[in-house]
């Protein structure tokens, strides 16, 4: 069902209704962003909780979170490469926009009946134990007694935050301070190699440093362009990167090694889920996959939106009108949000993993535990 609406409303986000003025499109595309909020939490919550259902086993969970990962920036590397091509076949504008979101919409459409009716054999009613079912206030008093859920949550939206601030400055980046657009479909490229070759390796890294060891040399790698852009900022604010090739290269180097942090970061955050559902299970009685879920996409959603509002409202806060010249007072705001934004997110990031409870070796022994505990029962 998720798959349908969601196809349904990402056409609908691309197609402009005719004979309605600003107004009554604003409200149009308000209502078909909310309701594409909805649709895409109603996809992805049992999406991410079947995990649970597939198997018991913490290694192969991680590896089905990790293909799960592949797949994913397959497809997002494979828009980025692709994307102004298919736009320039259909001639651009915003006809063109309304195709290639019907095609993406039905690849998501395609995909999303393949994965349901793939886990059918083994997603089934009672499955896996059903938790008692508890009220609302119950529910908010296990939110803040576990610690695992808080963290592993903020840690997430945290690293999307950082991820949704670099994603929607991308081609403002690109446009007004570096002058060219060109790096798009090769970091793209480079971005969609990267995957192949380190998503599958993650799980052997998780087990032999620990997820949270990967995650923060993640984070640490995700925000390399940050510094090498600061270190760079008067040539890249004097307009020499359009002319200057080496200057270009570095620029694609970074940002390649940008997304290979994202990349183990995502993966290691992901990885959290399979223990905090054990840590949720040993310490308040059911593992509640959903809930965990629906915790960690709740505040995915809200740090990628503030990505943006963040994004826009410091391009208005500086005068940023499209097609407008461009000041050096855009430049330089667009350069500090690239820098320092992500900067100060991971200062952020790194004091909440610091807070997160289950380390490698509680791990063990908490699987240890909970072993124990199933077998008494």
């Amino acid at each position: 069902i998720g798959s349908i609406l969601l196809a349904i409303v990402g056409v609908m986000m691309f197609s402009i209704p005719s004979g309605l003025d600003i107004q009554s499109l604003t409200v149009y595309y308000i209502v078909i962003l909310f309701a594409f909020s909805i649709v895409q939490t109603f996809f992805t919550i049992p999406w991410i909780s079947l995990n649970s259902v597939l198997t018991p086993n913490d290694n192969q969970r991680n590896l089905l979170l990790s293909s799960r990962q592949l797949g994913g920036f397959v497809a997002v590397y494979g828009v980025n490469l692709f994307l102004m091509k298919l736009l320039a076949k259909f001639g651009g504008g915003a006809d063109a926009w309304q195709k290639v979101a019907i095609l993406i919409s039905t690849v998501i459409l395609v995909c999303g009946v393949l994965c349901a009716n793939g886990a059918r054999r083994v997603d089934y009613k009672d499955s896996i134990p059903t938790p008692a079912k508890i009220n609302f206030r119950e529910q908010l008093k296990l939110i803040y007694a576990n610690r695992a859920v808080i963290t592993s949550s903020l840690i997430n939206g945290l690293i999307n935050l950082s991820s949704g601030i670099a994603t929607s400055l991308n081609i403002y980046f690109l446009r007004i301070v570096l002058g060219s657009t060109h790096p798009i479909s090769i970091t793209a490229m480079t971005g969609m190699i990267c995957s192949f070759v380190f998503i599958p390796l993650v799980p052997r890294m998780i087990r032999g440093f620990s997820k949270l060891k990967v995650l923060v040399a993640g984070c640490l790698l995700n925000v390399l362009p940050c510094v090498v852009c600061f270190l760079f900022s008067k040539q890249l604010l004097a307009g020499d990167f359009a002319t200057n090739s080496g200057l270009m290269f570095l620029y694609i180097g970074i940002v390649t090694i940008g997304n290979l942090g994202f990349t183990l970061a995502n993966a290691a955050t992901l990885s959290l889920a399979v223990d905090v559902i054990d840590y949720t299970e040993l310490r308040f009685g059911a593992p509640q996959p959903g809930f965990i879920s629906a915790a960690t996409s709740f505040l995915k959603k809200v740090c990628t939106s503030f990505s943006t509002l963040i994004v826009g409202a410091a391009l208005a806060a500086v005068g940023y009108v499209k097609d407008a010249p461009i000041t050096p007072e855009i430049q330089q705001t667009v350069l500090n949000l690239r820098v320092f934004a992500p900067l100060a997110i991971l200062v952020v990031t790194l004091i909440v993993i610091r807070c997160y409870p289950i380390t490698k070796s509680y791990a063990i022994e908490m699987r240890k535990q909970l072993a124990e505990k199933r077998a008494s029962q």
